[in-house]
């Protein structure tokens, strides 16, 4: 555990955070470290489920990254640990809210969520009305943004583990297209995975079942940000997603066709996605949208 002076507030965070998400968790920590450096109080902050004994007596914040899919659909694989309520969106589908270890995060004072269409997705139900005035959206900006055509850009990519039969059915059938597509894994270092960005074409995002429906923004926000064309399966809400017209979407079962599309046609869809400088403004707006919602706790 560090525990780190910025003037006369103190930050509690764990370097060792789970390997999958602790990039956006030191994304976070970077944003908290500007918020105290340029606050003139006096206050301790811990990101994440720790015990922490600060060397003053400071009022402690406590935080903790929400990164669970919470739109979720009946039947699947946790769906049931906790539900309030359900909600139908456009696609005629009863989707639910589903928050894992839910009694935990209401006790804390702020919730960081990656994910817009899981806010929105909470504030549909008026039991989440407390919960939701302490969640704090902030987008994965991971990554400057890098969007050039690289000579060494070659690949369609995947990133997951391998065994998820849902997901390893679709690049089976990539294969057979004669798709030159990596199934990429146990990647999750920043440089890591930024070497592999800038030797991919296009990544493919399918879902990990057909019950959980948060958009794997994670995932493909700090691709985009790299210059990765993302062929995504469609998610519910797209309409919630600041960037949904950059991503080139597609049910299921239409996932290899489009990809065997956007490869054949690789640099008129990179153009059509990186040529207009769309996302350099998303970008402005999603860094001052962070910024403000992080100010917003002192």
């Amino acid at each position: 555990m560090k525990i780190e002076q910025i003037n006369q507030c103190y930050l509690a965070y764990n370097l060792e955070h789970d390997m999958h998400i602790r990039e956006y968790y030191m994304y976070c920590i970077s944003l908290l470290r500007d918020r105290l450096a340029n606050y003139s109080g006096s206050i301790n902050v811990v990101l994440g489920p720790y015990a922490v004994v600060f060397p003053n007596q400071n009022k402690v914040v406590r935080i903790d990254l929400q990164v669970e899919h919470t739109l979720v659909k009946a039947g699947g694989r946790s769906v049931e640990e906790i539900i309030h309520g359900t909600v139908e969106y456009g696609d005629n589908q009863q989707y639910l809210i589903r928050i894992p270890n839910y009694e935990y995060y209401n006790s804390l004072d702020y919730v960081i969520e990656y994910s817009a269409p899981n806010v929105y997705n909470m504030g549909t139900n008026s039991f989440f009305d407390q919960y939701c005035k302490k969640v704090l959206h902030i987008y994965p900006m991971l990554y400057d943004q890098n969007c050039s055509v690289l000579d060494e850009r070659s690949n369609v990519s995947c990133l997951f583990t391998k065994g998820n039969i849902r997901r390893d059915a679709i690049v089976e059938r990539m294969q057979k297209s004669n798709l030159d597509i990596k199934n990429i894994t146990n990647c999750f270092e920043s440089q890591e995975l930024q070497s592999v960005y800038n030797k991919t074409k296009i990544l493919v995002n399918i879902h990990q079942t057909e019950h959980h429906d948060t958009f794997e923004e994670l995932r493909v926000l700090p691709a985009l940000l790299n210059g990765v064309i993302v062929v995504s399966e469609d998610v519910p809400l797209k309409d919630k997603i600041l960037y949904s017209d950059l991503v080139i979407w597609a049910s299921y079962q239409d996932l290899p066709s489009k990809v065997l599309e956007v490869s054949n046609n690789y640099e008129y869809y990179h153009n059509m996605i990186f040529g207009k400088k769309k996302l350099e403004e998303y970008s402005s707006q999603m860094i001052k949208s962070n910024y403000k919602n992080i100010n917003s706790i002192v």
